[in-house]
């Protein structure tokens, strides 16, 4: 039996309960600008399941929603009365498109549906909260990652839209590289002022979108399509998200692995990409890149120019030429810690409406490759084309090595990047940053935000008590007393903390320099068996700062 204070029914076609949340119109809401005054806002509603068999049973529940919601960026919970995340997944499935011009379609329209198993053992009562985090999520904008019906807007594929906020989109995928053969599609900055004359804050920043996972023409120049694409979402929101999608190239030649992770933010935008492709029959090519930022057929800034180095600083910058669809610069190496490179210098001239003014870069936190059996570094490629006369767009790609020309069975890469993209004009920077606000004064459109971040956050945590599996973003494996306590000097907006290897969701609390921390997420990992308590927790560039997980008193 489901109760609630939301109205709950039975749905025999899904097997399941539905529970209506309520159809109330916001303060100030519309479709294109987030109400201020509803930053912080967090709805929440009692469910109460109870089973009185005597086996053990599996409550459906799905909730519901169609009107009058910020549906960019929202995270559902399941909590327990006193605000603890549970973990229990909440799967979201959403839509903002209509048709209109031909008749309205099956499942168009605004709505959002939330959808959880939750076990009740036999003869028991089971008291929840069912938890809405909207924009800010103790008072950091929240991450989002959910699966987007595209149903009213002309196309059905499979996508993927991630916010840090409520604001419009952050970043979103395209699994199957549908529209404009890339897997990574619109990308927006955060925070950020459109060009538009009447612009506000709290709403839709411009399109610097375009990149890819494992692009490959083989020798004879023939583009090789992925199959077979598995997402799993382990993490939704709203402190980190952490998403899988696994495919394979068409022949089987080479199984792709990558995972993507949004943390909550104040600052710009962060996304760490975890790579793992195996090569599983002999491969060889006229164009390989393991990554690209910007893409053959989606580029929507014209940047001018590329910068590369690593956490000590620059190492060289140039201007690529312009040119249709041929290489610029080819295997250049990426050497260093924290080795980075910077695409910038928007040539605003070419700008077209719904373009965003951004810089972006990418950061290789990690890398470990074996490529024609032997062991090789990251090495870098700038490809150029022509989107009209005259209107140049560079695409810089993660390369093999240039005396490498056949991958071997046995092969792989497993990387770990960063993503990130900022304003190119200070003055439409709006968040609460002041020390990135400083910077973009003083550097907005050039590589030095790129090399702040590679070096702000190449993190060296000590851990006193569990153990340190990443420095970043920082996870901690907690010890057999199930407590954790490390020292973290440095780092840039809010780094996201994850403390692995927990026995159990409840009785735990974190402190920063012996203050609590309330707003947390609950992960359950399903390979180890345990779960995961993931904050957000403010960085100090100067002294240093204690997290701890401990029993709660």
């Amino acid at each position: 039996m489901v109760e609630s204070e939301l109205a709950v029914t039975r749905d025999e076609a899904l097997g399941c309960h539905r529970l209506a949340l309520p159809e109330k119109p916001w303060s100030n809401a519309s479709g294109t600008y987030y109400p201020e005054e509803h930053l912080d806002r967090i709805d929440r509603w009692r469910v109460t399941l109870r089973n009185d068999a005597d086996e053990p049973t599996v409550a459906r529940l799905l909730f519901t929603q169609e009107k009058h919601l910020p549906i960019t960026g929202f995270t559902p919970m399941l909590c327990e009365l006193d605000g603890t995340p549970t973990g229990i997944p909440v799967q979201i499935s959403k839509n903002w498109h209509i048709r209109t011009e031909k008749g309205r379609l099956p499942h168009d329209g605004s709505w959002f549906h939330g959808f959880a198993y939750v076990r009740v053992p036999p003869k028991s009562r089971r008291e929840l909260v069912f938890q809405k985090v909207h924009a800010r999520y103790g008072g950091v904008c929240a991450a989002s990652h959910a699966q987007l019906s595209l149903i009213g807007w002309g196309h059905n594929q499979f996508w993927d839209q991630v916010a840090v906020g409520s604001f419009g989109e952050s970043i979103c995928f395209e699994p199957g590289r549908v529209q404009r053969r890339c897997f990574i599609t619109d990308v927006r900055p955060l925070m950020t002022l459109p060009v538009e004359a009447k612009a506000k804050r709290w709403g839709w920043a411009e399109n610097c979108g375009g990149g890819d996972f494992l692009m490959w023409k083989d020798a004879q120049g023939r583009y090789q399509e992925m199959k077979g694409t598995r997402t799993e979402y382990r993490a939704q929101g709203p402190c980190l998200t952490d998403v899988s999608y696994r495919e394979e190239s068409s022949g089987g030649e080479i199984a792709a692995r990558m995972d993507v992770s949004v943390p909550a933010a104040n600052d710009h935008l962060r996304t760490f990409l975890r790579l793992r492709y195996d090569v599983r029959k002999p491969l060889r090519w006229q164009r390989l890149a393991f990554f690209q930022l910007g893409a053959d057929f989606y580029n929507d800034v014209p940047a001018r120019r590329v910068g590369i180095g690593d956490v000590t600083g620059l190492r060289e910058e140039w201007e690529p030429r312009r040119a249709k669809d041929e290489y610029d610069r080819t295997a250049l190496p990426l050497a260093g810690v924290g080795a980075w490179v910077s695409v910038h210098g928007v040539e605003r001239a070419v700008l077209k409406k719904g373009h965003a003014a951004a810089s972006r870069g990418l950061i290789v936190r990690s890398w470990r490759a074996l490529l024609g059996g032997k062991p090789a570094a990251p090495h870098l490629a700038t490809y150029c084309t022509e989107w009209g006369k005259n209107n140049h767009r560079t695409a810089v790609e993660l390369v093999p090595p240039p005396e490498i020309a056949e991958l071997q069975p046995g092969d792989f890469i497993e990387a770990e990047l960063e993503l990130v993209v900022f304003p190119a004009d200070a003055a439409a920077y709006y968040g609460p940053d002041a020390k990135l606000r400083d910077v973009l004064v003083r550097a907005a459109d050039t590589w030095r935000p790129v090399h702040r971040e590679a070096q702000g956050n190449a993190l060296k945590p000590i851990a006193k008590l569990g153990e340190i599996t990443k420095s970043y973003p920082l996870v901690v494996a907690v010890n057999e007393e199930q407590r954790a306590q490390v020292l973290v000097k440095g780092g840039l907006g809010h780094l996201p903390v994850t403390f692995a290897d927990l026995k159990s969701p409840k009785g735990h609390r974190v402190l920063v320099n012996g203050q609590p921390v309330t707003h947390w997420q609950t992960n359950w990992n399903a390979v180890a068996q345990r779960w995961q308590i993931v904050c957000n927790v403010a960085a100090r560039e100067e002294g240093e700062m204690e997290v701890v997980l401990e029993t709660a008193p």
